[in-house]
């Protein structure tokens, strides 16, 4: 997602014209953001494949 990697590059400001922000789209949309942000971290920490331990059972 784009704007995943622009938050990732440094802060990111989220602009609205309201003068209540807890009435307009900015607070669940930085949730979203920082939720998005923390999957994607946690994905990274798995990892892509099991170890492989075939050099454990050479038949040497």
């Amino acid at each position: 997602m784009p704007l995943l990697r622009h938050a990732r590059q440094g802060p990111l400001t989220l602009l609205t014209a309201a003068r209540d922000l807890e009435r307009t789209h900015l607070p669940l949309l930085s949730e979203a953001i920082l939720q998005a942000l923390h999957q994607e971290d946690a994905a990274d920490r798995e990892p892509a494949s099991p170890p492989c331990y075939r050099h454990q059972f050479d038949e040497s």
